[in-house]
């Protein structure tokens, strides 16, 4: 006992460290083609975040232009609702004392200024009365807030145009106004309404202005990068707008950076440029033709690397943190994985004998467990199908037996065999197992059988268990499938034996061709077989039937076209059962009929062609007959001439006549013969029936036949 236990105690050691063989294989992979990754993501995500930002951009322009748009039709329509309002044209036209007339038109200019954000300040002209202006109402015109004002009037500026000025405003503005730094230099487009005398005098006129950096900024508002390098040009090359004011209104020419954007011909698109210090810009553009201006962003290259490079320091931050949790997941999981297998594979070699030096005993000998083997018959033609089928049923098993137990396992030991066995004793294991049984049924097509131990046993035993579990599970699996049982030591006495004269008596049967010698003696082979209840002979007899019938009688299955030995060797060979076997057995008694039929057929072509033979040698012969015929070939007349006339569909006379017939013909054609020297040639003893017979068969006489026919003939 106690080298029982010793030599146990050896075989579970661990002599490799799989988890290694599972885990550092999967990482090499994994880093590898995470660097791959890494090294196509950093050259394709730049020209992929510049197109992105690119796209961004000049959709940025369009909206940018569209909105600059608004703002200048929108001051039109805002100049004339001024003009015509009468409060404003109780200023303009002194139709109310000057007091009055600023009192009604404070009202109106701040509301128009409160609902445009853009407006930076309105300027109201009468000659009587003098500048009223939102910023600071009443103003002398010695002494103006707006400082170049009287500058720009004095070039009597057409009404409804847009103008691009500069000015400085030098007064403190009210809480409606836009807010600026006094005496700061502001960019503003003006547009005006002044009506003047035949001398070119001011009479009145209203004064709008809009504030360019106002307008810049709420149109541009992103917080970051894109108002700063916005730029519009009109059709002059003239700044509309700049990040820069002191840049307004003046000329883009003269600047190598600034003139490739503006001389590129497409309407719209990108372009990296580079200026006179080599240093790189994106340029963006955008060009409205009915406006007369072009937008375009000047962005530095710089700027963009700078940040994507940020972004991908990022990104690989982030990669490689999910990296390190993959990698302790795969870990844990290899751990998990390669316990599993490791334990599964020490078993399953101490079941079958397979000793493993240093192995680590995981189980104690002495402990006790219930038992159940698993028959599944999931068979298929196709390697791919079966394979795809057994993992099916594998995971449809795990699921059903080692539900809520850690202390079952559930071992794929052989092909269709599943050992189950749980070291939790279970009083009512036997009916757990049977209702596993019944949930299986619908899954598994009703084909697993179970066979479960009689009593508990201790693992030291369970390999000499195991087989008596298979061998007695496998033979009652010939009679039928689909049952749960528990293991019986009991053995029907066999009634009668196998023998060698139970094959012989199957030999014999197929030698004679005799289908029911033949199915005699399968049948009876058959029943022998059911009394032995061995899966072991069963098999084996299998194969000694598989030589029996095909290799000892090669000749009459070769001759069989349709049959294909190798297939029915197959069929045979995949029998669970009694019953499928004797099936299986029983279909050669079609390929007995066929050959029957084939060896019949043989005989009488044999018999046909020996009758041809003897009118061949006899054919000219005055004394050949149908008698004569069947004397030669050893027949009967009458045998002989129905054989004949069955197989060929001539009678013997007719046969032999047509020959002589045709022979008559060709020395017709072909010599200057008599007619009764070619009838005498021929073997016909009367002139008057070869006449006769000639005309029967070619439906002429022989002398107008020799006439058509013959060349030497006049």
């Amino acid at each position: 006992m106690n080298n029982k236990v010793s030599r146990i105690k050896k075989i579970f050691y661990f002599r490799d460290k799989k988890v290694y063989k599972i885990f550092l294989p999967f990482i090499i992979t994994f880093c590898i083609i995470l660097l791959i990754l890494a090294t196509s993501f950093y050259s394709l995500f730049t020209n992929f975040a510049i197109k992105l930002i690119t796209e961004d951009y000049n959709s940025s322009l369009s909206m940018v232009s569209t909105y600059y748009r608004q703002l200048r039709f929108s001051t039109i329509p805002l100049l004339d609702d001024l003009f015509d309002d009468e409060n404003i044209k109780e200023y303009l036209f002194a139709t109310e004392n000057k007091k009055q007339a600023m009192v009604n038109c404070y009202t109106t200019l701040e509301n128009a200024v409160a609902r445009n954000s853009y407006i930076h300040s309105v300027y109201l002209y009468n000659k009587e009365y003098g500048f009223y202006s939102s910023l600071t109402g009443d103003e002398n015109i010695e002494s103006l807030s707006d400082t170049t004002l009287i500058n720009f009037l004095e070039q009597k500026p057409r009404n409804q145009y847009l103008y691009l000025r500069q000015s400085t405003f030098d007064t403190q503005w009210d809480t409606f106004s836009i807010k600026k730094i006094p005496t700061e230099t502001t960019n503003l487009y003006t547009i005006c309404r002044n009506s003047y005398d035949r001398n070119g005098i001011l009479i009145h006129g209203i004064i709008l202005n809009l504030s360019e950096s106002a307008a810049r900024e709420l149109f541009t508002d992103d917080g970051q990068l894109k108002g700063s390098n916005l730029y519009i040009v009109d059709n002059d090359n003239l700044f509309i707008s700049h990040p820069n004011p002191d840049m307004f209104g003046k000329s883009a020419n003269g600047s190598p950076l600034f003139e490739k954007t503006i001389n590129l011909i497409d309407k719209k698109g990108s372009k990296i440029i580079s200026d006179d210090n080599n240093n790189k810009y994106l340029s963006c553009w955008y060009e409205d033709i009915h406006m007369n201006w072009k937008l375009f962003y000047l962005v530095p290259m710089e700027y963009l690397l700078e940040h994507m490079r940020m972004l991908r320091t990022k990104m690989l931050l982030i990669s490689f943190f999910l990296f390190i949790i993959s990698l302790i997941l795969i870990f844990l999981e290899s751990v998990r994985a390669n316990r599993e297998i490791t334990r599964t594979n020490r078993i399953r070699n101490y079941i079958f004998g397979q000793m493993i030096n240093r192995a680590n005993f995981i189980f104690s000998p002495e402990s006790l467990m219930d038992v159940a083997l698993l028959y599944i018959d999931f068979d298929q033609d196709n390697e791919k199908i079966k394979n795809q089928t057994f993992l099916t049923y594998y995971n449809q098993l795990q699921a059903s037996f080692k539900s809520n137990n850690k202390n079952c396992f559930l071992i794929h030991t052989e092909t269709n065999l599943f050992l189950y066995f749980n070291f939790k004793i279970d009083p009512k294991f036997q009916s757990k197992i049977e209702k596993i049984q019944i949930d299986l049924k619908n899954d598994i097509n009703n084909s697993a059988s179970i066979l479960i131990s009689d009593v508990t046993i201790s693992f030291e035993d369970l390999p000499e268990k195991y087989f008596k579990l298979k061998e007695n599970l496998l033979s009652k699996t010939i009679d039928r499938t689909g049952f749960c049982t528990v293991q019986s030591e009991e053995k029907k006495e066999v009634q009668d034996t196998l023998n060698f004269k139970d094959f012989y008596l199957i030999e014999k049967a197929i030698a004679e061709k005799s289908v029911c010698n033949y199915n005699k003696a399968i049948i009876k082979i058959v029943e022998k077989l059911k009394c032995t209840h061995n899966y072991e002979l069963f098999c084996s007899i299998k194969i000694q039937l598989i030589h029996v019938i095909l290799e000892q009688n090669k000749e009459i299955f070769n001759k069989i076209n349709d049959f294909d030995q190798n297939l029915w060797k197959q069929s045979i060979l995949r029998c669970k059962t009694y019953d499928s076997l004797q099936t299986a057995l029983l279909e050669i008694t079609d390929i007995l009929d066929q050959y029957s039929s084939l060896s019949s057929n043989d005989h009488i072509n044999e018999l046909v062609q020996i009758m041809k033979k003897i009118v061949e040698d006899y054919l000219f012969d005055f004394n050949l007959s149908s008698t004569l015929i069947a004397e030669k070939a050893n027949l009967s007349l009458g045998y002989a001439r129905n054989l004949f006339k069955n197989y060929e569909g001539i009678s013997l006379n007719d046969y032999f006549g047509h020959l002589r017939i045709e022979k008559a013909c060709q020395l017709l054609t072909e010599t200057n013969q008599s007619i009764n020297e070619i009838r005498q040639y021929v073997g016909f003893n009367n002139y008057s029936y070869f006449c006769t017979y000639f005309k029967k068969i070619k439906g002429i006489s022989p002398s107008l036949f020799r006439q058509k026919n013959n060349k030497y003939c006049n």
